[in-house]
């Protein structure tokens, strides 16, 4: 038996783990909580593992490219395609839980929100929040959005030196690239194990809970990330040849990988390894993956509006054209900055709540059904990720050809 599980492919293993897990979660209800410490431990390794392969990954990326220029250009490109998509997914967020109707037969006990009031972050505040006083704290913070932010400056540093030390730095982060991914090919080694127990424990914690209210709250935030994973396809579809499910299917264990750990952060060496897969250069999504990790955040703005279309339903509030309109700039301003707002999930809604004029009572109800939909939300976000990537990359493509430059597609790896 242990011979045939060691001839399954990765995917197979992560799925038989899951599979497993969700049957101990719904047998055992809470009592599994007892192997909670497993999954803690893989989260764990993944953030251990994570930053220096993003770091080293980001700096051999941007060397390689050898052009400042087409550096911006990716970087215009990401940005406008990461505020779309987040604008999009808040529209579909919206319009499926005005569809739910949520205030019918609403019954459930108000949870009054007692935190602070916080003021909307300025964009001033939010770009802000991006520069890096200091880096190692930055780095020891896990924030992708800063350390993105260094590694650019460092990688174009990189791509201005003269040739021979260039080629001298770029051969060491290729072997620094070595170290970090032999690393997580053995924390890889656990991931089936801790995986399956966090599915396991997530079902026993939460398995008792989708009744009424909750069930038709957690019902619009999945069936919006479903239309989203659509909105994607027919991304891909027009933008890169009709690829989408050849794309679906590699960028699958990074989905997977999202789902079970509910970590953006855990999620990077997946997506990068899942873009590597497709084929994509490493110049680009060295840096797109990263910093959509941070930033590119379309579950979120689902489950911010869910939130505020179930509150005004509940307390009779019409939203206005003019409202909606705001609201959805709101989510993007929130998800877009929400590394510079303290308690990220339920101050932001707090913000968004307050902004428009939404009483606060039903916060805290929210926030106590967040971690159910949270593995939906991050999978979405991690997925939106690659679709962005993949876009851009097969722009810059038709650039490179155009130009006489270096393809940054190898469509042949795509296919195999």
């Amino acid at each position: 038996m242990l011979k045939g599980y060691r001839k399954l492919s990765y995917m197979k293993k992560v799925m038989l783990f899951i599979i497993t897990g969700i049957v101990l979660g719904a047998i055992f209800g809470e009592k599994i909580l007892v192997i909670d410490f497993f999954g803690k431990i893989f989260l764990s390794l993944m953030m251990m593992a994570a930053i220096p392969m993003v770091v080293i990954s980001l700096l051999k990326g941007i060397a390689e490219l050898g052009d400042v220029r087409a550096f911006g250009r990716v970087g215009v490109k990401i940005m406008i395609y990461y505020c779309f998509t987040t604008v999009l997914a808040s529209g579909v967020g919206l319009a499926v839980a005005n569809f739910m109707n949520p205030g019918k037969g609403f019954e459930a006990q108000m949870q009054v929100y007692e935190g602070e009031l916080t003021a909307l972050p300025g964009l001033g505040q939010i770009i802000t929040a991006f520069i890096p006083s200091n880096i190692f704290s930055a780095l020891a913070g896990g924030r992708l959005d800063q350390i993105v932010v260094y590694c650019a400056f460092a990688g174009i540093a990189i791509v201005l030196m003269k040739p021979e030390p260039k080629a001298k730095v770029i051969a060491g982060l290729d072997l620094l690239s070595g170290i970090v991914n032999n690393i997580m090919q053995i924390v890889l080694g656990y991931a089936p194990v801790g995986i399956g127990c966090l599915m396991a424990t997530t079902v026993g914690r939460f398995g008792s809970a989708l009744l009424g209210f909750a069930a038709k709250y957690i019902a619009a935030n999945y069936i919006s990330y479903a239309i989203m994973l659509v909105v994607y396809t027919v991304i891909l579809t027009a933008f890169t040849g009709g690829k989408a499910f050849t794309f679906l299917k590699k960028g699958f264990p990074g989905f997977i990988m999202a789902f079970s750990t509910s970590s953006s952060l855990a999620t990077v060496p997946t997506n990068l390894k899942c873009a590597e897969s497709m084929g994509i250069s490493e110049s680009v999504y060295s840096f797109t993956i990263p910093l959509g990790a941070q930033i590119n955040k379309d579950g979120t703005a689902i489950i911010f509006a869910t939130n505020l279309l179930f509150a005004a339903s509940i307390f009779g509030i019409k939203l206005t054209p003019a409202m909606t309109i705001n609201a959805m700039f709101l989510i993007l301003m929130l998800t877009t900055g929400q590394s510079g707002v303290p308690g990220s999930g339920s101050s932001s809604t707090v913000i968004m709540f307050n902004t428009l004029n939404i009483p606060l009572d039903m916060v805290g109800m929210f926030t106590g059904l967040v971690p159910a939909v949270d593995m939906g939300n991050t999978a979405i976000n991690c997925y939106g990720d690659l679709v962005g990537t993949s876009v851009v990359a097969y722009s810059e493509n038709k650039y490179a050809i155009k130009h006489g430059g270096q393809p940054l597609v190898d469509e042949a790896v795509l296919k195999s």
